[in-house]
Parts: structure tokens; sequence; C-alpha cells
């Protein structure tokens, strides 16, 4: 059950096919509601109040995620709040990472979710990504938090093949 491989694995790797993310991304979503006290979301595909709108018609708890939104920007402006902090554009790796320690801190997250990391290939090249995800996966351990990070399988195999390296465990959904 995916909820219990939330709560044992520190660094867990997800991997999925995208023709199945429409289908899926609802059981994510109630893993991690039970699974965690709060969850630090990192989307990268999907801006943070569709993310909302989703949980509200699950009716799951928005309030047990905050979420750091890399997509809003890029199309218009957008203030942080109390649910939310945003980032410029998913090519903005160091805001990023920034803005990730800052949250899991300041809103005690006990777990995050990054999905799908996959994305950052349209901006950024293999080895940055599998950088920015070792940066991450190293502030998890050193804060001693958990982290799950998805990856769709058909985007690049490569990527799925090297980040098994750097988890616990990976889980195929």
């Amino acid at each position: 059950m995916l909820e219990n491989e939330i709560k044992k694995s520190q660094v867990l790797l997800l991997t999925m096919k995208k023709s199945d993310y429409p289908k899926k991304h609802f059981l994510l979503l109630k893993a991690f509601s039970k699974a965690s006290t709060m969850t630090c979301y990192v989307t990268l595909s999907k801006p943070a109040d569709s993310l909302i709108e989703e949980l509200d018609k699950l009716k799951l708890k928005s309030q047990k995620f905050h979420f750091i939104d890399a997509i809003t920007k890029t199309v218009k402006s957008a203030e942080n709040t109390d649910q939310c902090s945003f980032v410029s554009s998913p090519t903005a790796l160091t805001e990023l990472s920034m803005t990730f320690s800052d949250t899991v801190v300041n809103f005690n997250c006990d777990n995050c979710l990054v999905e799908p990391l996959s994305a950052l290939l349209v901006y950024q090249d293999i080895n940055k990504v599998l950088q920015f995800a070792q940066n991450l996966i190293t502030k998890v351990r050193v804060s001693n938090i958990k982290v799950s990070i998805l990856v769709f399988e058909d985007d690049n195999k490569q990527l799925v093949k090297d980040l098994h390296m750097f988890v616990d465990k990976a889980v195929k959904l």
C-alpha cells in the first residue's frame, strides 16, 4: 500500500507512465493526506490552485499541504500565502531549492512530494535535474524528514535509472 511506503521510506522514488497520471494522481493525494502531518508539495506541472481544488473535490484537507508552485508565476504574478510559496519558474533551481529549505522548516513538514521531477527535463538537461534531485535528497536526509519523487518513466529512462542510486526504495504505480 502506497501510504505505508510513504511512511516507511525516507527517500522514495515513484514511477508511472505519463498516461496513467490523470487516473492515479488522486491516489498520491490520498496517500500523502493519510501518511503525513504536513506535506511540502513541490509542483512542477500544475498550478497549486488546481491541486487545492482537486484536494477539495476529494474531501481531503488541503491544510495538510504547503505547496511550492514553480508554474503559476510563468504566466501571472502571484504572492506567497500561508498555503503556497511561488517560485519564478521551473528553470530557477537555486530559488526552488532555497524555497524548499525554508518551507520544510517554516511549515514543520514531515514529508515532501516532488512531482513530476521529469517535467524539469523540458527546461534542464538530465545532469542538472539529477544534481537538483540529489541536493533535495541530501537536505531531506540531513533534516530527518521524508521525500517522495515522482518521475514519469516514459519521459526519460536514464533519469529513472540514475535516481535509483539516491533513493531507499522505488515503487511503480
